[in-house]
């Protein structure tokens, strides 16, 4: 592939087949154009901001995992004092899990309709790692995409949701903050257009062979270097992903992929939660261990993130917002 060539790969749809994956369709657009005309202007605040907020919940709340239930309450009140800034309606939504209190924290701009579009980020970390890219990126984003939108007056209510519990051992099960949330949800009658899931948003690289990918075939058909952000959702996800994938468009590189649930390939991330019920949700995501060789090690560290597509990342992540709440 060559150096100077940047592309979408947006592979349509895969099936899983004798414990590999058969490809179906694939459409190669050229982005360098694109990239060039529509990027905009950088936003040296946003920049600041994403800075001092992973500073924050990677330094000042380590470690943040589920058995410092104390250290993850300090991250939630920061969370949610961001959010407050935004003009959004700011909650606490509590639940028991393990003899310990969790919180959620949700920033909710009312719409027309109480229909929710979701964006939501795991706030704890893997064990005692800094988790600066996993997850304080996602938070982080979080709080700022809040604050990109103060002033929104949508159509479907737009609900900001800080999770705690998203890493292991919690995954998969009643603990995870997101599947507290995604069953009341549920449970509510709540119509769900969509959830975009922020998970590990900060990592990005130019080298040669810096992105690598859980199947030969995928490593095949996408590129080789880590400065793209994913779209992943599975099939029934498929035009939610189009849609947030052509707005992040305008200000990144963007690689989708939409593949069966059945494969298990990227659903380790609290899209997951609302897939159990049938909810469109993708995940925007750098790749984490595919890319980011710090992942849940003692060296994912604030410092080795990229601020500047960091803030790409969140501004298209805002313009998806706009147009999906109409």
């Amino acid at each position: 592939m060559p150096a100077m060539r940047k592309y979408l790969f947006a592979l349509g749809c895969v099936a899983a087949m004798g414990g590999g994956l058969s490809l179906l369709s694939c459409t190669l657009v050229s982005q360098s154009q694109r990239m060039a005309g529509d990027a905009g202007a950088p936003d040296a605040l946003l920049e600041v901001n994403l800075r001092r907020h992973v500073a924050y919940l990677s330094q000042d709340c380590a470690p943040r995992d589920g058995s410092h239930p104390a250290n993850l309450s300090k991250a939630a009140m920061y969370l949610a004092q961001g959010f407050r800034a935004s003009g959004g309606r700011v909650d606490m939504q509590s639940y028991r899990a393990n003899g310990h209190t969790y919180s959620n924290v949700r920033c909710v701009f009312q719409g027309r309709e109480e229909a929710r579009l979701i964006v939501g980020a795991s706030y704890d970390a893997f064990g005692s790692s800094p988790g600066a890219d996993d997850n304080a990126s996602g938070a982080a984003g979080l709080v700022e995409l809040a604050r990109l939108l103060k002033g929104i007056r949508p159509q479907y209510t737009v609900e900001l949701v800080a999770y705690a519990n998203g890493q292991e051992p919690w995954f998969k099960t009643a603990g995870m903050g997101s599947a507290h949330h995604s069953r009341m949800m549920k449970e509510s009658g709540t119509t769900v257009h969509g959830m975009i899931c922020l998970r590990s948003i900060g990592f990005f690289s130019d080298l040669e062979k810096s992105q690598t990918y859980p199947n030969r075939l995928l490593s095949w058909q996408y590129p080789d270097k880590g400065d793209f952000i994913a779209v992943l959702g599975n099939l029934s996800s498929m035009p939610l992903s189009k849609r947030v994938q052509d707005a992040l468009l305008s200000r990144i590189p963007v690689a989708r992929l939409n593949l069966p649930d059945m494969t298990g390939v990227f659903d380790h991330a609290d899209q997951y939660s609302y897939w159990r019920y049938n909810m469109p949700a993708v995940l925007v995501t750098d790749t984490l261990i595919y890319r980011n060789a710090n992942n849940r090690q003692s060296t994912d560290t604030a410092g080795t993130l990229d601020y500047r597509r960091m803030s790409r990342v969140v501004q298209g992540v805002a313009t998806a917002v706009r147009k999906l709440s109409r």
